[in-house]
């Protein structure tokens, strides 16, 4: 039951991240658009089991990497912050929704940041504006982080999945 719900969510949030649904609450001439693949992340991050943490880390990169090529640079990203994130949760602040936000924003920085670097070191070109749009959209993914995480914890609830005590 826990594999089929972690692919539903999965494929929902690929979809969102991918298609033009996300472009109705894009903000700006640049399209600055939540990352919910990266919100999706620090949820499962924070309320798995540490080996778990990794693996879901690891998948939920690959599913990056596969919707905005080059294969590589989010799946190493996401592996390195699902790793630190499901660390941080030993200190029990994840029912915070400020702590969420900033969590998420902070992953958002260095995922997108590390996965840009990787990116220019394989011979891709910068991206105008890189800078902005990396705090644009780390800043909207923080924000809408509390009403995300709500929606997973009401989805576990329904399902009867108890998130584990930490």
């Amino acid at each position: 039951m826990k594999i089929f719900l972690f692919i539903i969510a999965l494929f929902v949030s690929m979809i969102l991240q991918a298609g033009n649904i996300t472009n109705y609450i894009a903000l700006g001439e640049s399209y600055i658009k939540p990352d919910i693949l990266l919100i999706l992340l620090v949820y499962l991050a924070s309320t798995a089991e540490p080996v778990a943490a990794v693996i879901l880390s690891f998948i939920l990169g690959l599913a990056a990497d596969t919707i905005m090529l080059p294969l590589g640079p989010f799946m190493i990203s996401y592996l390195l912050a699902g790793t630190v994130i499901s660390n941080l949760k030993k200190m029990q602040l994840s029912d915070n929704a400020v702590f969420q936000g900033v969590l998420v924003f902070l992953a958002c920085i260095v995922v997108l940041s590390l996965s840009e670097l990787l990116k220019f070191i394989t011979g891709h070109p910068i991206s105008s504006h890189l800078l902005t749009r990396i705090f644009a959209t780390s800043a909207y993914s923080a924000v809408l982080t509390p009403f995300v995480w709500f929606f997973f914890d009401k989805v576990r609830e329904i399902t009867g999945l108890k998130k584990k005590n930490r």
